[in-house]
């Protein structure tokens, strides 16, 4: 059960940053407000509640991309990545 567990968390951040990406900060901030309760690591969680207030107002292309690749670089230097699940897959896993 605990991978499952991995999973939920793992798949909140990546469509997180992914709404993040994409400029939908709304649903953006659901995903990684619900990820930072699960997250391990103080970098992280603090990496997301920076990424959180900024995300208050409109953000320029750069910025949000700018923010995303910080919050991917706190979770993968914390060892918050889970090894059982490839982010290259996440992907297509929702097509499936």
């Amino acid at each position: 059960m605990g991978s499952l567990s991995a999973w939920g968390a793992d798949s909140d951040f990546y469509s997180g940053v992914a709404y993040l990406r994409a400029g939908d900060l709304v649903r953006a901030e659901q995903d990684l407000v619900r990820f930072r309760g699960d997250a391990k690591g103080h970098a992280v969680r603090a990496s997301i509640d920076r990424a959180l207030k900024l995300m208050k107002e409109p953000l320029p292309d750069e910025v949000r991309e700018y923010i995303a690749a910080t919050l991917e670089e706190a979770r993968t230097h914390s060892g918050g990545v889970s090894e059982s699940i490839d982010p290259c897959n996440v992907v297509f896993t929702v097509f499936q």
